[in-house]
């Protein structure tokens, strides 16, 4: 048997979601090759897939089983030889790995100390071997996180030696994904990741998503991740199309990718003003997230597409309810700000068409956003709602590439001051 070939056999398993065979194959090698950390290493990294899906405690500790023995048998041969790279990779790489699954089982400390030590046995590979360019990748997310963390707690993090470079950290992935062989594959996923979520470089983004689902067809982390891209993109039909390929697998290893694509199918709908349907992929979400992430905004939107459908007393509920979610994501610190407040605030129509509009912005209709906020501004007295409006008209004819009327738009919602849209 072929180690390096086994590797990359059970790897586009992986990519491609047959995890049956990619187990097999991983367990192969474990089998031939029984003192070589490599087959308990990838062994423990779809434990580490699975877990991050479904958060279920027998990945999680099948995972830290077999990252266990892959670091046990590899710290053996190191001893033997301080100078194969090969096992040096590994030992980063599989610290890399732990680092991720202690950070979403809360054990933060641990994950510090894991990123800590991948950092070490990684930079020790590139040392030896700078051509090494799979060791970039686990490098590269280690100083791109650091780097992403702000100045207070870099400062702290720098006093017991974890330091990062954000710019360098791009630069080393970008370098594993056009040169990484076991690598290259992560790293390109990765890639996409940052250029969309951190530059809202879509057209990067999209380069590298679109070849990836090309590829692998059947992976839903890959179609998942190509969604929301889309829907950034304002391309909701080829979104919704992606999210219901998704929505008819049933997988139960990747029941929280399926659920949160129940949450993306909630926002289409909502982003068409197509309020009872998204009610119900609202609902799908709630009753099958893992995670309260996102919870809370679930229920306001839920909330607000009751309200608009005229169903008062329903909306009170969903809005009661985003205030009591405990999560620390943006969108669910702001939908319990929103629900408070319309707990006592009734929306008025204009309030109403504004958030229709808006929507129509999301989906891509910008002419037909932009006319109608053109008709709707004389009519309203309010200042915080013109304000309001006037943001969601610089938006709109940003989007037609009016740029003139773009930028006197958004100058006069900032003299307008709406604390509201400046949140």
């Amino acid at each position: 048997m072929n180690i390096n070939e086994s590797i990359k056999k059970g790897l586009e398993d992986c990519y491609s979601f047959r995890w049956d065979d990619a187990q097999k194959n991983f367990r192969s090698i474990i089998r031939y090759f029984p003192n070589n950390p490599e087959g308990y290493h990838y062994l423990a990294s779809t434990y580490l897939w699975f877990y991050l899906s479904n958060l279920n405690q027998k990945d999680y500790k099948n995972f830290l089983a077999y990252s266990d023995t892959a670091l046990e048998k590899a710290k053996a041969k190191i001893n033997v030889d301080s100078n194969d790279t090969n096992i040096l990779y590994i030992l980063g790489a599989d610290y890399s790995y732990r680092a991720i699954a202690f950070e979403k089982a809360g054990k933060f400390i641990d994950a510090a100390w894991a990123s800590k030590k991948s950092e070490y046995y990684l930079k020790k590979c590139l040392l030896k071997d700078s051509t090494f360019y799979d060791a970039y990748l686990g490098l590269g997310i280690y100083n791109f996180a650091i780097g992403q963390i702000s100045p207070a707690y870099r400062w702290a993090l720098s006093l017991i030696g974890i330091k990062g470079n954000k710019a360098l950290g791009i630069k080393y992935i970008k370098l594993a994904a056009k040169k990484g062989k076991l690598s290259k594959i992560e790293a390109e996923y990765y890639l996409s990741g940052i250029l969309s979520n951190y530059f809202n470089d879509y057209t990067g983004a999209a380069k590298y998503l679109r070849n990836l689902v090309n590829i692998y067809p059947s992976n839903l982390l890959f179609n998942y991740s190509y969604s929301t891209l889309k829907i950034k993109q304002h391309q909701l039909n080829i979104a919704k199309k992606i999210l219901k390929g998704i929505l008819k697998n049933k997988n139960l290893k990747f029941t929280q990718i399926i659920s949160y694509s129940n949450f993306l199918m909630g926002d289409i709908y909502f982003k068409e003003n197509e309020f009872d349907s998204a009610k119900v992929y609202y609902k799908n979400f709630l009753n099958t997230s893992l995670s309260k992430d996102y919870t809370g905004i679930a229920y306001y939107r839920l909330g607000l597409s009751y309200e608009i459908k005229g169903q008062r007393d329903s909306a009170l509920k969903y809005y009661n309810l985003a205030t009591h979610v405990k999560s620390n994501t943006e969108d669910d610190i702001f939908a319990k700000r929103k629900g408070e407040y319309l707990q006592k605030h009734v929306l008025n129509q204009i309030e109403i068409a504004l958030i229709e509009n808006n929507n129509l912005i999301e989906n891509g209709k910008y002419k037909i956003a932009y006319d109608s906020l053109q008709l709707i501004l004389p009519k309203i007295n309010d200042v915080q709602l013109r304000a309001k409006a006037n943001l969601r008209l610089s938006n709109a004819a940003y989007w037609l590439g009016n740029y003139e009327k773009s930028y006197t738009s958004a100058i006069l919602a900032k003299e307008l001051n709406n604390s509201e849209d400046n949140w």
